[in-house]
């Protein structure tokens, strides 16, 4: 991990993916992102619902 891909294998991932626009990004860089929304009411009535978990150090 953390090294560049071989030719070939760059090669092969060109041929099966070719629209895919996920190269040229460097360590660091913002490749994508999500946004989640929700209820704040139910949220926290599901939160109430579960069961408590102990928070003493195991």
């Amino acid at each position: 991990m953390g090294q560049d891909v071989s030719e070939t294998d760059y090669a092969l991932i060109k041929e099966k993916y070719t629209q895919d626009q996920a190269t040229g990004y460097r360590k660091g860089d913002l490749m994508g992102m999500w946004e989640l929304t929700f209820d704040k009411m139910d949220l926290v009535a599901y939160l109430n619902d579960q069961p408590k978990k102990s928070r003493r150090p195991r």
